[in-house]
């Protein structure tokens, strides 16, 4: 088994941040790092299409959430979330791609990372925590793992806590009693809440064999 990796800080001009996290893939046997060098054919081709299929996730989640608190809040917004954002990346799970959200802290359990997008969430943390980032909803990590004679394309891109999440997942002694009460009868063990702004909320997961 070996395992190629590469780190990437590049920006993305049209992110924009949506502080959720929805239908994600199973987890994996973990490959054993061999060597950390750049591959300038993934990086070409299969690494921009993933970037793009993650903007286009994003844009239509996003617009998905801001009709729902249009229409009803952000307590409309959180069953819109649990309920139409796993059809959304379903939906655009095709051509061999698979797309999803993870985070460290989740409100969905079945949205818990599994290794490889542990170890992808930790090399996120690490940029945003440094400082380097000038905008951290361009931050973006990828590896490429080879087993068994099949490579793997494992991307993921930061999603940092904006203001507007904060209705949903601020300090749990500012949320609004109707979000609480919805929060407590959907997600029992949430555990996404007590975020500030510019922290990471969580990942876009995308993945395909190459």
């Amino acid at each position: 088994m070996m395992l190629r990796r590469t780190i990437s800080r590049l920006a993305v001009a049209l992110a924009v941040p949506v502080a959720l996290v929805g239908c994600r893939s199973e987890d994996a046997p973990a490959p054993t790092p061999v060597s950390k060098e750049a591959g300038p054919a993934v990086e070409d081709a299969p690494v921009a299409e993933a970037r793009e299929l993650t903007l286009r996730f994003e844009t239509e989640l996003k617009r998905t959430l801001l009709a729902a608190v249009e229409q009803g809040g952000p307590p409309h917004a959180i069953t819109v979330c649990r309920d139409q954002a796993p059809a959304i990346a379903a939906s655009m799970s095709t051509a061999g791609w698979t797309i999803g959200r993870t985070a460290a802290r989740v409100r969905n359990p079945s949205n818990a990372a599994n290794e490889w997008e542990r170890r992808g969430l930790g090399e996120l943390q690490a940029m945003l925590g440094s400082g380097e980032a000038t905008d951290p909803k361009a931050l973006e990590w990828h590896e490429v793992v080879e087993h068994e004679g099949t490579q793997t394309l494992h991307y993921m891109r930061a999603i940092p806590m904006g203001g507007l999440c904060l209705g949903c997942h601020g300090s749990a002694d500012e949320l609004d009693a109707a979000v609480k009460e919805q929060l407590a009868g959907l997600y029992p063990e949430d555990q996404a809440t007590g975020f500030s702004v510019g922290e990471l909320r969580g990942a876009f997961a995308v993945s395909r064999s190459l």
